[in-house]
């Protein structure tokens, strides 16, 4: 995923792709935990910079609204 695939994306489904990205994020730590093969151990990696990703575009529009609801 790339970031600028993220900024199109309103506040609400923002909210919802990191909600399924933290339960897959979940769901792979907990195979590898109980020792069941992972197909790809780095997919562990992207999801967390995914679910960064996602954090952030949610913090930049936030941010903006504020400053919209501010100026007017």
């Amino acid at each position: 995923m790339k970031f600028k695939d993220v900024v199109g994306l309103t506040v609400s489904d923002l909210r919802k792709q990191v909600k399924e990205t933290r339960e897959e994020l979940f769901s792979m730590k907990m195979k590898n935990i109980m020792g069941q093969q992972v197909t790809n151990p780095l997919k562990v990696r992207m999801l967390r910079r995914d679910i960064a990703k996602l954090l952030t575009a949610i913090g930049q529009k936030s941010a903006s609204e504020k400053t919209e609801v501010r100026v007017k």
